[in-house]
């Protein structure tokens, strides 16, 4: 199987290296996801990256969803199985492939959101984060959240669970994703069989409901400084008689 996956993965590489249609080009990232998928079942996830993985053939995937009209799960699909080998996943994270993904995140393809939220899954580390709750990605984040769309949510659950452990804690409680949480908990009676994601889910707006209570107070502590500062300004400006 090694041997087979050596010879055939080099054959993939050059052709999708020469100049051939978009079609075609997705016709061969098919193939060789199929060759994948046939050499997970003897080896392990880290054995086939090995064999297949390179920087070269990243930046024949990365140079595909870039230009691709249609058809960027199966692309998406290559990078997400890449991605659960700790080195391909560095070197992903150094390209394009992350705001591609925010790109495809707004299309009005069903399995194209639901391919680009499974590969960010699998990207998804402590470590990346930052590249994930910045404010306006966030807000991405809530309006598909709001869709109740049951392959959305696992995703999205895991980059609020990582966002609340980091500095970036309180865009969570501002942008509103507790109100969404309650209501999908509320509403969403398909989540309920799916447990692990439905306990995730119930944590989270529960933490959620801690930290809107403690960024409350905050933000009244300091509008009771601010209030108390203008007050002493004024005082000192008026003129004693």
């Amino acid at each position: 199987m090694a041997e087979e996956l050596q010879e055939r993965i080099p054959l993939i590489i050059k052709e999708l290296d020469s100049r051939i249609d978009i079609l075609k080009k997705a016709s061969l990232i098919h193939q060789l996801n199929t060759s994948i998928i046939e050499s997970s079942e003897k080896l392990d996830v880290h054995e086939v990256t090995k064999l297949v993985f390179s920087e070269k053939l990243l930046n024949q995937l990365v140079q595909y969803l870039m230009v691709a009209d249609s058809l960027h799960n199966i692309a998406l699909r290559t990078l997400e199985f890449f991605s659960y080998d700790e080195t391909a996943r560095a070197k992903i994270v150094e390209t394009e492939a992350i705001d591609i993904s925010f790109g495809l995140l707004r299309s009005k393809d069903y399995e194209t959101i639901v391919a680009t939220l499974s590969f960010l899954d699998a990207l998804l580390a402590p470590e990346v984060i930052h590249l994930f709750n910045r404010r306006p990605r966030l807000r991405l984040f809530l309006s598909l959240l709001k869709m109740h769309q049951l392959e959305y949510i696992p995703c999205i659950l895991d980059i609020v669970e990582l966002t609340l452990q980091s500095k970036q804690k309180f865009e969570i409680i501002s942008l509103g994703f507790r109100p969404v949480l309650e209501e999908i908990i509320r509403e969403c009676q398909e989540l309920k069989p799916l447990q692990k994601t439905h306990r995730k889910l119930v944590k989270l707006h529960k933490d959620c409901v801690v930290w809107e209570k403690f960024y409350t107070a905050q933000v009244e502590r300091e509008q009771n400084i601010e209030e108390e500062h203008t007050d002493s300004t004024v005082v000192e400006k008026t003129p004693t008689k």
